[in-house]
């Protein structure tokens, strides 16, 4: 015997929900990525989440350096 599981999107559903969610998690991931490389930079110029790393781009005594922040804390620089 052979089952089927279908899954079926219903308007007014948890879809948007969802979304929502995972909106929250990817502000969560780059808040948490920012406060940690702060320590090292003046500024942020511009921040750019990816699924495995958050890169941030910022200025530093007049420089301007890139860190990755990973998804399991460490951090390097670019």
């Amino acid at each position: 015997m052979m089952v089927w599981g279908f899954f079926i999107a219903r308007p007014g559903g948890d879809e948007d929900s969802l979304e929502e969610d995972m909106a929250k998690d990817i502000t969560e991931r780059v808040r948490k990525a920012q406060d940690k490389v702060l320590e090292h930079l003046d500024y942020v110029l511009e921040t750019v989440p990816t699924p495995d790393f958050v890169e941030i781009v910022g200025r530093v005594g007049g420089d301007v350096v890139t860190y990755r922040v990973c998804n399991d804390g460490s951090v390097y620089e670019k």
